[in-house]
């Protein structure tokens, strides 16, 4: 109950039973579904990313006769929360402003990290040139280098990823969109 309340509240998709193992979907939701690891627990909330109606009909369960469950484990509640974590990344790069453009993602953080390594350097430039003051060192000085490092790092992150955006679309002939039904073809 409480872990299904938590994947509610990462992904938005309201269902009572996320954890069920009986599913069942359109065709072309399913065709463009890419599903690794053990990101099954969270089928609802990828269907959302392709469809807007999601609907859960209950059904009734039996208990269990023979095995024993794998629920409750220390172990499987870490892997539930490292991939709630990845699912609750993928959804929100997959809306915009973000969708498809890794640039814009790690290009805006970038560069606002970039900004505030120029305001720190600018700080301590002003301190070295108008006051003369030793910022060797100053713990500031490791910190405006590091952001101005990092805020380029992840802009040059985010050209690669829309290299291998371009690569993944060329190559593969994928498109952007999902085409739900063909009419008239």
């Amino acid at each position: 109950a409480i872990a299904n309340e938590l994947i509610v509240k990462v992904t938005g998709v309201r269902l009572k039973d996320n954890g069920s193992g009986l599913k069942g979907f359109k065709r072309f939701v399913i065709k463009n579904l890419r599903m690794y690891g053990e990101m099954h627990r969270y089928f609802a909330a990828y269907c959302s990313l392709f469809t807007t109606k999601i609907t859960e009909i209950e059904v009734q369960y039996k208990d269990r006769v023979y095995g024993k469950s794998a629920y409750g484990s220390i172990t499987r509640t870490f892997k539930v929360f490292f991939d709630l974590f990845s699912l609750k990344f993928l959804v929100s790069i997959s809306k915009k402003p973000y969708s498809l453009m890794p640039g814009r993602l790690f290009g805006s953080v970038g560069v606002g990290i970039f900004s505030v390594g120029v305001l720190i350097s600018a700080y301590l430039a002003v301190i070295k040139l108008f006051f003369g003051l030793d910022i060797g060192n100053r713990p500031l000085l490791i910190f405006g280098v590091l952001f101005l490092i990092l805020g380029v790092q992840l802009v040059m992150t985010g050209f690669l990823g829309e290299l291998l955006m371009r690569i993944y679309f060329d190559v593969g002939n994928r498109t952007i969109y999902t085409v739900k039904e063909k009419v008239n073809f």
